[in-house]
């Protein structure tokens, strides 16, 4: 288990476990499930599963739609930027948290409603406190994505036009 742990990269732990855990334990609290806090090897796999579910429909669904609203070079623009600039890998690898806490929230959404309509429904002020932490989680992540897309693009903008200018002043 250790050598397991030591080759999870931060990226895995911010966009697969750290979402897994929150969602794991709102789904738990929502609709009463215990957790079992003693198979502590279970447990990680299914918090790192969950998060790994959130994190794919956060990049199948929810980034085509967060995509529309910013403008994104090609990925060769991306590939060809991270050369020059190594802290690009970096800004997009929290992109991707943003992303997958978007999905999150609006999955607890989904979820929120799912247990309002189909089983036995919260008191409204609980159903309005979380669906109202819901909301802001989804729109401070999304905000954050669509800030962050810009100056990622930002930079592979001036990269892309000081290769421009490198190959026009070779001329």
């Amino acid at each position: 288990m250790g050598e397991l742990i030591n080759r999870i990269t931060v990226y895995q732990i911010f966009n697969n476990f750290f979402p897994g855990i929150l969602f794991g334990t709102f789904i738990s609290w929502l609709f009463n499930i215990p957790i079992d806090n003693q198979n502590l090897v279970l447990l990680f796999f299914i918090y790192y599963f969950i998060g790994m579910i959130v994190s794919r429909i956060g990049s199948l669904a929810i980034e085509p739609l967060l995509k529309l609203v910013t403008k994104w070079n090609s990925s060769e623009d991306y590939v060809q930027a991270e050369q020059e600039d190594t802290k690009i890998a970096t800004l997009l690898q929290d992109l991707n948290t943003y992303r997958t806490l978007s999905a999150l929230g609006i999955l607890s959404i989904i979820t929120l409603g799912i247990k309002q309509i189909f089983c036995s429904s919260l008191d409204s002020r609980t159903f309005v406190m979380v669906l109202s932490a819901s909301l802001v989680i989804t729109a401070i992540f999304a905000a954050s994505y669509i800030k962050q897309g810009g100056h990622i693009n930002k930079r592979v903008n001036i990269i892309r036009k000081k290769k421009n200018n490198e190959k026009n002043s070779d001329f």
